[in-house]
């Protein structure tokens, strides 16, 4: 299915990033940020278009996992050199 994987981080965590997938990633991103409790909010750091987002969202966490950038969940190490 079409749609989009994202890339999101909080400032104060600058070396953690979540990646998921969307249909439209800024409303998920709001989604995300109206469920927190922490006054710290996600900004994205990329969005990529895909032609499947469930495909390409697996394939992306599989990789970092590989490269042992794994945390927990969908949540990786991150610096933008690896993005």
């Amino acid at each position: 299915m079409s749609g989009f994987v994202y890339c999101i981080g909080r400032d104060d965590k600058p070396t953690v990033c979540k990646i998921g997938k969307s249909k439209d990633p800024y409303i998920r991103l709001q989604g995300i940020n109206s469920s927190r409790e922490s006054d710290e909010v996600y900004h994205v750091e990329f969005i990529m278009r895909v032609p499947d987002h469930d495909v390409s969202e697996v394939a992306i966490h599989d990789t970092l996992k590989e490269e042992g950038l794994h945390i927990e969940k969908e949540f990786f190490k991150y610096s933008k050199n690896n993005v």
